[in-house]
């Protein structure tokens, strides 16, 4: 009994500092910073933020449009690449700091 009450404490301490180290990603339409902190220094660049992010992050996208390779982009044979273990929210207004009413958009999660 002692040995599993030890085991379930280390998986529960594992769970929230895996969860602590996780960060959350910006990117808006004409976005011009390197998409970390905050809404103020989102990238418009969504490849580069998702290459940048790791398994547990969140890349959060304000409502507009996005192309592969930029929005000048018209080639419709190219597509995002996603990473496992990121997830991308979208539609944000770039004024929220809580993401509690938002749905998943895209999750790398294979099942």
């Amino acid at each position: 009994m002692r040995a599993a009450a030890c085991y379930l404490l280390v998986l529960f301490l594992t769970s929230i500092s895996s969860g602590a180290l996780a960060s959350t990603f910006y990117v808006k339409e004409n976005g011009t910073g390197s998409g970390t902190n905050s809404w103020a220094n989102a990238s418009g660049d969504l490849q580069a933020v998702i290459n940048a992010a790791v398994a547990g992050d969140e890349v959060w996208v304000a409502a507009g449009t996005y192309k592969p390779g930029g929005n000048g982009n018209t080639d419709r044979a190219i597509s995002f690449a996603m990473k496992n273990g990121v997830n991308l929210y979208g539609g944000f207004t770039v004024n929220e700091t809580l993401i509690l009413k938002w749905k998943i958009v895209m999750s790398s999660s294979k099942n």
